[in-house]
């Protein structure tokens, strides 16, 4: 069996529109050219996010006609591209969604300062541990047994950086996202998306879609619905939703994004697994 795998944020980069040119048809509702997508443009998060999100798309577009996936999975934004994916939403409803979402996230955090780090090198309960010495810091994402993200207040993001490298981090890196997703410091924002999302008309998906935030399958649109509400202030369990497909017999992944971050993070959680990223079958068509 094979999974797809959609990315989140991070996945942008210049030139990445040759990926969406020729793809589908429909009018889409980005905001900006989406056939130029240079770094003016994806300096912009908003743009970034939406451009991910169409890259994503119109990839499933193209590859989806010729396999047949047995799960669909996706990290924080990409989960978006999943509920395409599974014909859960429409193109430009992700697109409205993920409009929602950042005007939303604007809303809960712009009376504080703060942000996300990636640590790389300690298990995920030791950087748990750290956060629980300090105030306003959590552990966001598990990524992998030793890839984790934190997310807090900025002061305290610096002393939860220190603390890591002294407990043996190989690496850590503050990320381009300033405000703490996927922690508790979001309080709230699960109200907001839920008025706001009221106008978008969710499908039942055609396609088991796994909960990145508490794995397992999302069969109607309750459960989809209080993801999309619930999903920017939960942590997410990125290797728990792999390891959740993987005991259920997938031993192939393909990424379906413009990257290759996730496919390199489940070399790390599956060692017998086959992966593949979109970008390494287009590399080999052309």
């Amino acid at each position: 069996m094979i999974a797809a795998l959609f990315p989140g944020e991070g996945s942008e980069y210049p030139g990445m529109s040759e990926l969406i040119s020729g793809y589908g048809s429909e009018q889409i509702d980005a905001g900006f050219d989406f056939s130029k997508l240079d770094s003016d443009v994806l300096d912009d998060r908003l743009n970034a996010q939406i451009a991910i999100y169409l890259a994503s798309t119109f990839l499933w577009d193209k590859f989806s006609k010729h396999t047949d996936f047995a799960f669909l999975a996706g990290h924080s934004l990409g989960f978006y591209s999943a509920l395409y994916a599974a014909g859960v939403i429409g193109r430009n409803d992700g697109i409205e969604i993920i409009r929602n979402a950042f005007s939303a996230i604007k809303e809960v955090s712009s009376e504080m300062r703060g942000g996300m780090t990636a640590i790389i090198g300690l298990k995920w309960y030791i950087i748990d541990e750290i956060c629980r010495e300090l105030d306003d810091v959590y552990v966001a994402n598990i990524n992998s047994a030793t890839q984790v993200v934190v997310s807090g207040i900025l002061d305290s993001l610096e002393k939860i950086e220190r603390k890591s490298l002294d407990e043996g981090a190989l690496k850590v890196e503050r990320l381009n996202i300033m405000a703490p997703l996927h922690s508790p410091l979001m309080e709230g924002i699960d109200e907001i998306m839920h008025e706001r999302l009221r106008a978008i008309d969710l499908r039942n998906p055609v396609l088991p879609v796994v909960n990145h935030i508490n794995p397992g399958i999302l069969s109607n649109t309750g459960g989809i619905r209080k993801v999309l509400c619930n999903q920017l202030k939960d942590r997410v369990l990125w290797r728990d939703t792999v390891l959740f497909m993987h005991g259920r017999g997938v031993r192939r992944f393909m990424e379906v994004g413009p990257s290759d971050v996730l496919s390199r993070l489940v070399r790390w959680i599956v060692r017998d697994a086959g992966i593949q990223s979109s970008m390494e079958v287009l590399d080999v068509q052309s």
